[in-house]
């Protein structure tokens, strides 16, 4: 390689740091004789420019981290009446919707009536297995998640509501109501596993 091209891509190297002038004195003289000498050179030079230009355009429209500090200490230190209303209300919804889930939950657990009326969606007369547990899916949950979470127990969906989130799941050979209730629990898309009745 011929000296000129050895100091030629060298000033191609160190255009980025010319361009925002953090060069030595030795670098800086190498680029500015070789932007002199390459039209090529001197055509980055300017796209190099540009980009900084627009970069520094950028940082200038973006928010200053210490304004919305400051934005932000002054909301929490804003008289409480203002801030805790919606709080408030948020704790009251959140507690009203975690009652009612727990009240449909707890609804029918270990009642004859309850139980009666989960298995009268197939066949009225259907006794719970043995074993079975009523687990709930996240509402995003597919069908194909539900059937490997009950495949990997090597169990079986027994039952569940149209258009619902749960189901009754029966474990298979050798797998606890407890085993199977611990495992379902680990699945991402269960919120919710218990065993129906006096599942051992």
């Amino acid at each position: 390689m011929s000296g000129a091209n050895a100091r030629l891509e060298r000033a191609q190297a160190l255009l980025p740091w010319y361009v925002n002038g953090t060069l030595g004195e030795d670098d800086r003289a190498l680029v500015k004789d070789m932007l002199n000498e390459s039209l090529e050179l001197r055509r980055e030079y300017r796209r190099q420019q540009a980009l900084a230009a627009a970069m520094r355009s950028r940082d200038a429209d973006r928010p200053s981290p210490q304004r919305s500090l400051e934005r932000t200490l002054a909301r929490i230190d804003r008289p409480a009446g203002r801030v805790l209303l919606p709080a408030l209300a948020a704790s009251l919804v959140l507690a009203m919707a975690g009652l009612v889930l727990g009240l449909v939950l707890s609804r029918d657990a270990g009642s004859p009536a309850g139980e009666a009326a989960f298995r009268t969606l197939a066949d009225p007369a259907q006794e719970v297995p043995p074993g079975a547990l009523r687990v709930v899916f996240r509402a995003a949950t597919t069908r194909g998640a539900v059937t490997d979470a009950v495949g990997r127990l090597n169990g079986r969906l027994v039952d569940g509501p149209p258009g619902a989130h749960w189901v009754l799941v029966v474990p298979g050979a050798g797998v606890t109501a407890d085993e199977a209730r611990t495992r379902l629990l680990a699945e991402p898309g269960v919120v919710y596993a218990e065993p129906v009745g006096n599942a051992p």
